[in-house]
């Protein structure tokens, strides 16, 4: 469940421009955790926990700002250290988790 301030952010947060913040634990990488700042359909703020610190804030600002399917089409698939993933890429992971919860809540509310 996406949170905001302790309550749960309605299906059309993006479309009205709600900001919260969505918390992903990363597989395969060394980060621990992401925290990822939305506001409206841009990605605002990344802070993580753990993983390459420097390379990490570098991406958070370039970042910053970006439509967050701009975001995924730009990480998507990165490999670090023959993983098979990178901290870019599971944040496009989370970023598509995201984008379907928030989906899958707007169809179970437009269903009610």
């Amino acid at each position: 469940m996406i949170t905001a301030n302790h309550t749960t952010v309605m299906n059309s947060c993006i479309r009205r421009n709600i900001m919260f913040t969505y918390s992903f634990r990363p597989q395969g990488v060394c980060s621990q955790r992401m925290d990822i700042t939305i506001d409206g359909d841009k990605l605002v703020n990344l802070q993580v926990l753990g993983g390459c610190d420097g390379n990490l804030q570098g991406i958070a600002r370039l970042i910053e700002g970006m439509p967050i399917d701009m975001v995924i089409q730009k990480l998507s698939g990165i490999s670090c250290g023959g993983k098979g993933t990178s901290c870019p890429d599971q944040l496009s992971k989370a970023l598509v988790s995201l984008k379907a919860e928030l989906a899958s809540e707007s169809a179970g509310q437009n269903a009610d």
